[in-house]
């Protein structure tokens, strides 16, 4: 959780993928609308990627909408290194597919 002066401004979520070796999934990144782009999100996922390491990642994967309106979300996701491994068309609903990312962790 990232907080300022008491106020929640941003949490991630995530988990180990249950029958992997060390897959994760990052459920949710999530950062107030007023700050968002100020690198909160950036600061957030470095540090959540550190916690799944430490508990034997070796895979994060992440995944959103196709729609427009997730445009950034996806931009977000590319900017810090995760890459595109699958699209769902129409998993949401007609013409809204679903996008899954992977990265790949350093070791």
């Amino acid at each position: 959780m990232a907080e300022i002066d008491d106020r929640l401004i941003g949490y991630t979520c995530y988990g180990k993928i249950d029958g992997t070796k060390g897959s994760f999934d990052l459920y949710w990144i999530a950062v107030d609308p007023e700050i968002q782009g100020s690198g909160i999100g950036r600061q957030l996922l470095e540090r959540t990627e550190t916690a799944m390491r430490a508990m034997g990642a070796i895979s994060v994967y992440a995944d959103t909408s196709s729609s427009d309106h997730y445009r950034p979300t996806r931009s977000f996701y590319v900017s810090m290194g995760f890459h595109e491994q699958a699209r769902l068309e129409d998993f949401y609903a007609k013409g809204d597919g679903k996008v899954i990312y992977e990265k790949v962790l350093a070791t």
